[in-house]
């Protein structure tokens, strides 16, 4: 699977790390609609940089449904 079609989580988003794995991610062309940022329910809905022009939304990770997910990177 290409890495452009992976459907990825990165736990922690927010994190000095988490961050850095999106700024990666969006350099290695990674689609943005494939990759979701989690972080704790207090986080949820504000957003986080993807490469230069993009935004990502941060959702709850207590509530999320990870079926359909290819790949899990645990920053936080």
């Amino acid at each position: 699977m290409k890495l452009s079609a992976a459907r990825m989580v990165v736990t922690g988003a927010q994190t000095p790390l988490g961050r850095e794995i999106l700024t990666v991610l969006s350099d290695s062309g990674a689609i943005k609609t494939h990759i979701i940022p989690l972080e704790s329910g207090r986080l949820n809905g504000e957003q986080v940089a993807f490469g230069d022009e993009h935004s990502l939304d941060i959702q709850a990770q207590e509530t999320f449904d990870f079926n359909g997910i290819h790949a899990v990177i645990h920053a936080g």
